[in-house]
């Protein structure tokens, strides 16, 4: 797991890096695609899925113990994203902080808007699978789709409240 400096003065941190599991454990990606694509369908709310509350037991006992953090998870949702699309920038108002894990991902990049001394930046992080992007929900994020094919990405998302 890598931790990176958004902010200098209020020490808001990006964290990212890769789900490593050990063997017998592993995350199956065809599970969670198919998860997502049933709520996509359905327009349901995901359910429970074996595979995701592996990524997300991963992450939050990670950060739990690197660097004191603790969460409490708000929500689950999957996200399709389309060859050459651009989402409109996203803000999670509710919670604390944003996950986003590359389920089914190829030339995904995700964008993350923040001020530090009344300078906007963005900070520009590609998602491949199995890996993680976890940040304070009160930053903008969107995300691109640079694939030039007609396959899709799939991106997980999940929000947490901080205990």
């Amino acid at each position: 797991m890598h931790k990176k400096v958004l902010l200098t003065k209020t020490e808001n941190f990006l964290y990212h890096g890769e789900v490593l599991m050990p063997e017998g454990f592993e995350i199956n990606p065809i599970e969670i695609a198919s998860k997502i694509i049933e709520t996509y369908i359905t327009g349901q709310k995901l359910k429970f899925c074996k595979a995701i509350d592996l990524v997300e037991t991963y992450v939050r006992e990670h950060i739990g113990a690197y660097e004191k953090i603790y969460l409490e998870t708000l929500d689950f949702s999957g996200k399709i994203y389309y060859s050459n699309q651009v989402t409109k920038p996203e803000l999670d108002i509710n919670a604390d902080f944003t996950l986003l894990y590359g389920v089914h991902v190829n030339d995904c990049t995700i964008h993350i808007i923040y001020e530090d001394n009344k300078e906007k930046l963005i900070r520009h992080i590609p998602l491949t699978n199995k890996k993680f992007i976890l940040f304070p929900s009160k930053f903008l994020h969107y995300i691109t789709n640079e694939q030039k094919n007609h396959h899709l990405n799939m991106v997980q998302k999940i929000t947490y409240t901080q205990k």
